[in-house]
């Protein structure tokens, strides 16, 4: 068969993967009397049921195939250096992470979020952001060449429900006269922060990657030694926790406490029903230490459908401030119950000039409960080197009891090459989905953010992730 009649077959096959995946969205949507949300919509809320039947397992991965199967696609079929190009500007967020990040620091989506559907002149943007109207109109002309936003008429602008999912539920108004306040957690802020602070931290971080790469030795094994991305683009020694609790890097602090928020909205409840730890397991009363919580929206996900368990939510006071009033919000009866607590202590003597951190357990001391049947670790283990991580460990296993158990969440990266043949990979994670051929094993481009965030762990903490090699 020649390379061209096995190109057609394989660009058939991936069509009809797209095909396949659409029939089944349009099915389970029927099925529920709801619309597929629409890309034009220029609202976005991720409790309205269109989005919500998203999170679908049935749903989801028909996403997640059409993703895959439609960027492999598009490779197969462009050309080699229109390919190159976009990777070397805008394809890996070049270009297009600069004008997000200009786009939300110049509060864009709340002006056309207040403007509606009709959308407001590149003019008036620039008026209300103090910026020049001609560079506005072409940096959200370079976005809504990427899908976000919207042009409805030349030099017009509206939000998209791409877009619309950055507003800060604050007005425009009160974002540009309160700027330091555009990260106080009184809005919606979360997710926004989260893309703030990747265009900005891990954006120039990564700028300084192929000079640090260059001047690393591969024989140098010590984490204290190497030249961290991050060091170098922001001109410090300090680590990246350190430089952020530095007084001058307030809104930076906030932010980021923020962006984790906005990490756990990205990932609703990580899958924590559908595999892996049998819940419904535990007897009645069984204690779960959900350690480095945040607001507890995973152990949430779980006491929802096991409310005969006990949970316990650990985290800075940043990150867990709003736990009880979210729990209330969404599981009152667990409050009402006395089923679940929020462990956490002010203490301004840890950093009198971010007032807003309280201590609710330090990982390199005894973990305070001491009759845990479970520990959950979620993205706890990834930011921290091996030595760390087995002092977090060690201080779980000294105050655990004989049938504690460890359930431990986070990414582990796999390689792209279909090959079943691998020790690690048919020893251990034989239960590991595999994308079905033609697409690359491991989703693609559909499950690219675990790369990134791998890469981006490397950048600025100096750790990877669990690789399968």
């Amino acid at each position: 068969m020649s390379t061209t009649t096995t190109t057609l077959s394989t660009l058939r096959e991936l069509a009809s993967l797209i095909t396949t995946s659409i029939d089944t969205i349009e099915s389970t949507y029927a099925s529920r009397d709801v619309e597929f949300p629409s890309l034009a919509a220029h609202t976005f809320s991720p409790t309205d049921p269109a989005e919500k039947l998203r999170q679908d397992p049935v749903v989801s991965g028909a996403i997640q195939t059409i993703v895959a199967a439609t960027a492999q696609l598009s490779a197969e079929v462009a050309s080699p250096i229109v390919s190159g190009m976009q990777a070397s500007q805008s394809y890996t967020k070049h270009f297009i992470s600069a004008c997000l990040n200009t786009a939300l620091e110049l509060n864009v989506v709340e002006l056309l979020s207040e403007a509606g559907p009709g959308g407001m002149h590149a003019r008036e943007i620039a008026a209300a952001s103090k910026t020049d109207p001609g560079l506005i109109a072409r940096v959200l002309r370079l976005l809504v060449t990427h899908h976000i936003f919207r042009e409805v008429d030349t030099n017009v602008f509206a939000n998209n429900r791409i877009s619309a999912a950055f507003d800060k539920a604050k007005s425009p108004k009160e974002l540009f006269e309160k700027p330091a306040e555009r990260f106080d957690g009184s809005g919606s802020e979360s997710l926004a922060a989260l893309t703030e602070h990747m265009c900005t931290i891990n954006f120039r971080s990564a700028a300084e990657l192929t000079n640090t790469v260059i001047r690393t030795s591969p024989t140098d094994s010590s984490h204290s030694e190497r030249i961290l991305p991050f060091n170098k683009a922001f001109d410090t020694k300090l680590s990246f926790y350190a430089w952020l609790h530095q007084p001058e890097n307030v809104l930076p602090f906030k932010r980021f406490a923020l962006a984790m928020k906005g990490v756990s909205e990205m990932k609703p409840g990580d899958g924590i029903l559908e595999g892996g730890f049998d819940w419904g397991s535990l007897p009645a009363g069984s204690q779960i230490v959900d350690v480095g919580s945040g607001n507890g929206q995973v152990s949430l996900h779980i006491a929802r459908k096991y409310p005969e368990l006990r949970i316990v939510n650990q985290d800075l006071a940043s990150q867990i401030a709003g736990a009880e009033q979210y729990w209330r919000q969404n599981l009152p009866s667990h409050i009402d119950q006395d089923l679940v607590e929020f462990q956490g202590k002010f203490s301004p003597a840890r950093c009198s000039y971010h007032p807003i951190i309280m201590i609710a357990h330090d990982f390199f001391t005894p973990q305070p409960v001491k009759d845990a049947d479970i520990f959950l670790l979620r993205y706890i283990t990834h930011n921290w080197q091996d030595d760390k991580v087995v002092q977090i460990l060690q201080h779980l296993r000294h105050a655990a009891k004989p049938e504690t158990r460890l359930v431990l969440i986070d990414d582990v990266v796999p390689g792209a090459a279909r090959n079943t043949g691998s020790e690690l990979d048919s020893a251990n994670f034989n239960t590991r989905p595999v994308a079905p051929a033609p697409l690359l094993p491991n989703w693609g481009i559909a499950k690219a953010q675990t790369y990134y965030t791998d890469l981006i762990v490397r950048l600025v903490l100096q750790i990877m992730y669990l690789h399968l090699l």
